[in-house]
């Protein structure tokens, strides 16, 4: 099993107390989706609020939303007069995501998106100070090169599933499989940006500009 799921529910015990919103929202997506473990989870969830808190976005984009989440976590870091922008390709959940937000007493704070994040990224302007791409694993090269130029000079952005259950080993790897090995590879040989990848969960990509690195 990837990752060991003892070791995740030891860290889980032994970090931080979640908001019970985001309880409640676990349980709610455990028993109304089919893919329950396409949200986050707490683990991963306390490392994207810590690493809010510290970074104090005053704008976050979210690219793939799923039950709203990974977004809760990444809006506790908001600056007061912050705005996150969440990209959902499927309307099914809006209404969860919307519910959970109010609850959390976020909803001011929310510019929902429903729709592909190819086209509708088209509409947005930036700057961000902080990027989360959580899609389709075969667009994250598209995704990326579209949210680079969004990015603020001190801004971050984050990939999630880039170990994809440790299948990023594989020599015969499928087609999923390789667009992960692919944007890896990409990211380790762009000039523009300075990366490490954080074998948390399933993985995820810290991406921050050179600018920022030599400053």
């Amino acid at each position: 099993m990837w990752p060991d799921e003892r070791i995740l529910d030891y860290c889980d015990r032994y970090s931080f107390e979640l908001p019970d919103y985001l309880n409640q929202l676990e349980r709610e997506t455990g028993l109304s989706t089919v893919n329950p473990f396409m949200s986050c989870g707490p683990v991963m969830g306390r490392f994207l609020i810590q690493l809010s808190t510290w970074l104090k976005p005053k704008s976050i984009l979210e690219i793939g939303s799923f039950t709203g989440y990974s977004a809760l976590c990444l809006a506790q870091g908001l600056d007061e007069e912050g705005r996150i922008t969440c990209i959902e390709v499927n309307e099914e959940y809006e209404e969860v995501i919307r519910k959970y937000f109010h609850l959390a007493d976020k909803s001011r704070q929310l510019d929902l998106v429903i729709g592909d994040a190819r086209s509708r990224l088209q509409d947005l302007h930036g700057p961000f100070d902080l990027v989360w791409i959580d899609a389709n694993k075969q667009f994250n090269e598209e995704l990326y090169e579209s949210v680079l130029p969004l990015l603020s000079r001190a801004g971050t952005i984050l990939v999630d599933n880039v170990l994809w259950y440790g299948n990023v080993l594989d020599s015969r790897p499928d087609r999923e499989t390789r667009a992960i090995q692919a944007f890896n590879e990409k990211i380790k040989s762009d000039p523009r940006v300075k990366a490490m990848i954080l074998p948390l969960r399933d993985g995820i990509t810290i991406i921050q500009k050179v600018s920022l690195a030599a400053s």
